[in-house]
């Protein structure tokens, strides 16, 4: 099934929704004045779309699935909350909308599914703009966040410190998936492009709903090199982990010793450790060992005593790349549904001839 907006037979503008060559009218202009572009369907039927019913002086965010419309954002101008009409919404299956909006002064990031508006990050916070805030030919902006049936949101922004970037929350530090001046295939994102003489500043960062269930997010960027491409931002989970668990902290490595080492991917009360695929786990570079048999020198153990099943790898003591100026050592994987993970322990290198 997909949502379209284009114009009926009886001339209106709709938003409507086709499957197996049946159509459905959404919203049209019986029931708003203006019915602004770009829909979007979630998984269940249900169609996200911005429209007006005071002659587009302000528009509302709205969801309806063929039967019923629910409003999530009204856009009287007499009421304190009107969305901005540039960009468009986006919805998860719960039926949960996302969407750029301005409250009098203030721009932000909201969400709501009928009731009471969440804020995910606005110009009160340390932002100082939402979407391409650089479309000032049109005087405006576009803004297409995106949310997953997780309730993670991926939006555009323009932090206070002048990044352009993509971020998931109100910390543009914290939040921040990546931004101008980071770097990216063998190069960094640049600051500002465009030529400025002619008004036409581009955005290094451009995101439109590209986001996955499992927190993947498709953008593409312009680099400092000429670059343009498009690129996915995989996340990474932060876990707790123990070298040599019970060893004590830093952990002792003696690099010249022969054997394995154990580290403990320890699981918490939102992670669970036995979802990592021990095939990816990478601690100072050296992959999990293996056993004669080829299968990973891996196990489930509770290390810690918390009552949670870490998982425990063991990895070869020659392959570990770490000099002996290094006090921290890093194991990197991902999960079987392919989310990245990242832990970091203090460790003191023995002998220093390596």
């Amino acid at each position: 099934m997909i949502a379209f907006w284009g114009r009926g037979a009886a001339g209106f503008n709709v938003i409507a929704t086709a499957h197996n060559g049946q159509f459905a009218t959404i919203a049209d202009q019986i029931l708003f004045d203006v019915i602004a572009p770009s829909p979007f369907i979630n998984n269940a039927g249900d169609v996200a779309f911005f429209a007006s019913q005071d002659r587009g002086f302000s528009f509302g965010a709205y969801v309806g699935n063929g039967n019923a419309v629910t409003t999530i954002a009204g856009g009287n101008a007499t009421e304190p909350f009107s969305v901005i009409r540039s960009g468009g919404p986006s919805a998860n299956n719960d039926g949960t909308v996302v969407f750029a909006a301005q409250r009098g002064t203030v721009s932000g990031i909201f969400s709501g599914n009928g009731g009471d508006l969440a804020t995910i990050a606005d110009t009160n916070g340390a932002f100082r703009s939402f979407g391409n805030s650089s479309s000032i030919l049109f005087g405006r902006f576009d803004s297409f966040p995106a949310i997953n049936n997780s309730g993670t949101v991926a939006f555009q922004a323009v932090a206070g410190s002048g990044a352009h970037g993509l971020f998931t929350g109100p910390d543009p530090l914290e939040d921040k998936i990546i931004a101008s001046g980071d770097a990216l295939d063998s190069s960094t994102i640049a600051v500002r492009t465009g030529n400025p003489a002619e008004g036409i500043p581009v955005p290094p960062i451009q995101f439109a709903r590209g986001l996955k269930e499992t927190g993947q997010v498709a953008f593409t960027a312009i680099l400092t090199n000429g670059t343009i491409g498009v690129y996915r931002a995989d996340p990474v989970i932060i876990v707790g982990i123990e070298i040599k668990p019970g060893g004590g902290v830093p952990a002792v490595i003696n690099l010249a010793a022969r054997g394995n080492i154990p580290v403990a991917i320890l699981s918490s009360a939102t992670f669970d450790a036995r979802t990592v695929d021990p095939a990816t786990v990478r601690f100072a570079g050296a992959g999990v060992a293996q056993r004669p048999n080829g299968t990973f020198r891996a196990s489930i153990d509770d290390v810690n005593g918390d009552g949670l099943p870490d998982l425990v790898v063991h990895v070869t003591t020659t392959a570990i790349q770490l000099s002996r100026t290094d006090t921290i050592a890093v194991l990197t994987g991902k999960t079987v549904a392919g989310v990245g993970v990242r832990g970091a322990e203090s460790v003191r290198i023995v002998p220093s001839g390596r």
